[in-house]
C-alpha cells in the first residue's frame, strides 16, 4: 500500500477534525464537559470510555490505554 507523503499527512492533520471524522463514520459522541464520548470501537465496551477532545484534536481510548493526535502513515 502506498503511504502519502509526509507533508500530505501535515496538511489532512491540520484541516481533519476529529469529531466530525468519527460522526462521519457513524458515530454519535455524547457531548461531557469539554470533551465527547463514544463506547470503544475497538473493545466491547458496554459504557461510553472513547474520549474525543475536539480542541486538541485528538482521542484518548480508557479501554485501551491508548491516547494520541490523529496519526497517517507517512
Amino acid at each position: 500500500m502506498p503511504y502519502i507523503k509526509e507533508e500530505c499527512a501535515d496538511i489532512i492533520k491540520e484541516q481533519a477534525n476529529i469529531l466530525e471524522v468519527i460522526q462521519a463514520c457513524g458515530y454519535e459522541p455524547k457531548k461531557k464537559g469539554s470533551n465527547y464520548f463514544i463506547c470503544s470501537p475497538f473493545t466491547n465496551d458496554k459504557t461510553p470510555s472513547f474520549a474525543i477532545d475536539p480542541v486538541k484534536n485528538r482521542f484518548k481510548d480508557f479501554s485501551t490505554v491508548s491516547y494520541t493526535h490523529l496519526t497517517l502513515p507517512t
